[in-house]
C-alpha cells in the first residue's frame, strides 16, 4: 500500500472512530476529532500541490462524518466556540487540519550536514 493510500485509510478510520465514539458517548464533544480526520492525509507529503489535494480529501471526509454525526442528532455535547455549536466547531476543526496538513509541504527541507 502507498503512504498517501495508507494515510486516507488512517483517516477514514479516524473518521469512523469518531462516529462509533459519537454513538457511544452523543453527549460528549471529540474536539480533536475533526481536526484529525483532515490533518492526517496531508501530513507526510512533501510536495506541495499533492499534499493540498490530500488536505482538500482530508476536509471531505471530516465534513462528511460531521455531517452523519449532524443528521443522526449525534452533537449534543457543548461546543468551544461561543456561537455555532459543535457541528460548527467541527467545521472549523476540520478546516484548521487541513491547513495544517500543508505544513510540511510548504516548510522547506534542510539539507543534511554529514
Amino acid at each position: 500500500m502507498t503512504p498517501i493510500r495508507r494515510n486516507l485509510v488512517i483517516s477514514a478510520l479516524f473518521a469512523g472512530l469518531w462516529i462509533a465514539l459519537a454513538v457511544a458517548q452523543p453527549s460528549t464533544t471529540f474536539h480533536l476529532a475533526p481536526l484529525i480526520v483532515a490533518v492526517w492525509p496531508g501530513l507526510s507529503e512533501r510536495e506541495p500541490r499533492t499534499a493540498a489535494l490530500l488536505s482538500t480529501v482530508g476536509l471531505l471526509i471530516a465534513a462528511a462524518a460531521a455531517l452523519v454525526l449532524s443528521a443522526a442528532g449525534l452533537f449534543r455535547g457543548p461546543s468551544l466556540l461561543p456561537w455555532g455549536g459543535p457541528a460548527l466547531e467541527s467545521m472549523v476543526a476540520a478546516g484548521v487540519g487541513a491547513l495544517l496538513g500543508l505544513i510540511p509541504a510548504l516548510v522547506p527541507e534542510r539539507e543534511s550536514e554529514t
